[in-house]
């Protein structure tokens, strides 16, 4: 109990951490391209074996950042993927730098989607507001050489 208690603080310092960081690489931008934006966490398990953490951030223009993040408990190891995408509706679609594609469905507070070719469910554990500079989205983004 103790340790779950402990993954459910760390995860939610994760969180926070990566909200911050986005929130400074951000930068000033004019207001017209800032605005109210939607941040989910889940709790999730990929191909029903793999405990992960999904967290989300929809700019208003639809622009999408997600984070699967593995835990491993036992071993301590963990595995993280940034997918850079688009969002419509209840519907989530977007690409790691690798290629790997992450969907994602949302329906009464649970996720199902799939990650590469292999399905993964979560259950939304937070979902708020946040601001979003949407100059930052995937779209927007200088591309790497």
């Amino acid at each position: 109990m103790r340790a779950t208690r402990w993954c459910r603080i760390r995860s939610v310092c994760v969180q926070s951490i990566l909200l911050a960081v986005l929130a400074l690489a951000a930068g000033t931008r004019p207001a017209a391209a800032q605005g109210p934006g939607q941040m989910f966490a889940a709790d999730a398990t990929i191909d029903g074996r793999i405990v992960a953490r999904f967290m989300a951030i929809v700019a208003p223009d639809g622009s999408t950042v997600a984070y699967l993040t593995t835990v491993d408990e036992d071993e301590g190891n963990r595995f993280s993927m940034r997918f850079d995408g688009q969002s419509r509706s209840n519907r989530i679609r977007a690409v790691a730098a690798d290629g790997t594609e992450l969907t994602a469905t949302l329906h009464q507070g649970r996720l199902v989607g799939t990650v590469g070719s292999v399905g993964w469910v979560g259950t939304v554990t937070n979902a708020g507001t946040a601001t979003v500079d949407s100059a930052t989205s995937a779209r927007n983004r200088p591309r790497r050489a």
